[in-house]
């Protein structure tokens, strides 16, 4: 009985959580997000990641992978540490692809791809729209 009732607060959550309107909300935050909302620019224009920024704006849900490397050398002169940061975000592109696949872009486009074969198709007789796309014979 246990079970049932985290399995149903699970279920709560997880419905929830794909909500549509909330999907396309986030698919348009990844789509329109960059980097600027991590980094920070000091007077000299050097530049230091600001992740604190990020957090208090909501924006790490926007980081696909983050990589922190650290590197100290001692040499005669004294030590030297080398910080590496890395940080990649979700996929712009992607996101496009799916709002412009949700909002019926590439549809219409091959709708009005096919309005032009439609209009081709009056002019000329042996243009072939039987198969849904247009069939202009070889000359």
């Amino acid at each position: 009985m246990a079970n049932d009732g985290i399995r149903a607060a699970i279920s709560g959550r997880t419905a929830a959580a794909l909500d549509s309107d909330e999907i396309l909300a986030r698919l348009a935050e990844i789509a329109t997000g960059d980097m600027r909302h991590f980094l920070r620019f000091d007077d000299r224009g050097r530049v230091s990641l600001d992740l604190e920024r990020a957090k208090r704006e909501d924006r790490l849900r926007l980081v696909k992978r983050f990589k922190l490397t650290t590197r100290t050398t001692t040499t005669r002169e004294g030590e030297t540490v080398e910080t590496r940061v890395e940080l990649e975000l979700l996929d712009k592109l992607d996101a496009l692809d799916k709002l412009a696949r949700y909002h019926g872009l590439y549809r219409e486009r091959r709708e009005s791809s096919m309005g032009l074969a439609l209009l081709l198709a009056d002019d000329d007789p042996e243009v072939d729209l039987s198969a849904g796309e247009a069939r202009i014979p070889a000359a």
